[in-house]
């Protein structure tokens, strides 16, 4: 009897493995993704910035969900969000120096909150204290340090309960739908930061291409949205193109 036991409970961890293995293995379908990333495989080296709002209470970018912080309190920090010394100059500089190929920067976490314009969202930093486009800024001197521009962008926003629930929540499902078609297709955005070469559909970007996102979503409004139950990426710079 013990050794049943024994190995049911050495089995089963295995079956779930496998089970959620088979679960996501047509959502992470990408046949181009090894021709596309395979500057990044040889690259091997970058730096990940996450940086945002969350950085003033500096308890990481997890902040808001982890202490439960209350979605109109939490959009107060924009009022305080004025960067005395954003330097991505000095970012650039210290990634080449030490050997780096790429930089990635969270344009946009899971708060919602926009390092980028977008004229559509209240919660960007162009509608905060600094009023200013830090993501156009970062992709101009990474690019003049000669690394790869990465910016990560993910299409959950804490603010819109239809991206867990869209059957219940289905105005907020389909606003958060609308918000991030909006920001991952601005084409003008992308021509004048100059991203205008990155394809659409290859990185999810308002701002470029993405690490992190997986991609457009085929959201029906009376099913759940398959693309809210996508894995992220393994490797955070998967979606970063020189």
């Amino acid at each position: 009897m013990k050794a049943v036991l024994a190995f049911l409970l050495f089995s089963l961890p295995l079956f779930s493995v496998r089970s959620l293995n088979a679960q996501w293995a047509p959502l992470v379908s990408d046949p181009g993704a090894d021709q596309r990333i395979a500057w990044w495989r040889e690259a091997r080296f970058g730096m990940f910035l996450h940086w945002g709002v969350y950085s003033i209470p500096a308890r990481g970018e997890w902040v808001q969900w982890q202490e439960q912080i209350p979605t109109d309190q939490y959009a107060q920090l924009a009022d305080q969000f004025h960067p005395d010394h954003f330097a991505p100059d000095a970012w650039a500089s210290l990634a080449k120096s030490g050997g780096m190929k790429y930089v990635v920067l969270t344009a946009r976490h899971h708060d919602g909150f926009a390092l980028f314009d977008d004229p559509g969202s209240s919660f960007t930093a162009m509608k905060s204290a600094a009023h200013h486009d830090f993501v156009a800024d970062y992709v101009k001197a990474i690019r003049q340090g000669g690394l790869g521009v990465g910016l990560y962008y993910s299409p959950l926003d804490w603010r819109f309960p239809g991206f867990f629930f869209p059957g219940i929540y289905q105005p907020s499902a389909l606003e958060l739908r609308q918000q991030y078609e909006r920001q991952i297709d601005d084409n003008h955005y992308r021509r004048r930061v100059g991203l205008s070469g990155w394809r659409k559909g290859q990185a999810a970007g308002a701002t470029g291409a993405i690490a992190g996102g997986r991609g457009r979503a085929r959201w029906q409004p009376a099913a759940q949205p398959r693309s809210t139950r996508r894995r992220p990426d393994r490797s955070a710079a998967s979606r970063a193109r020189p």
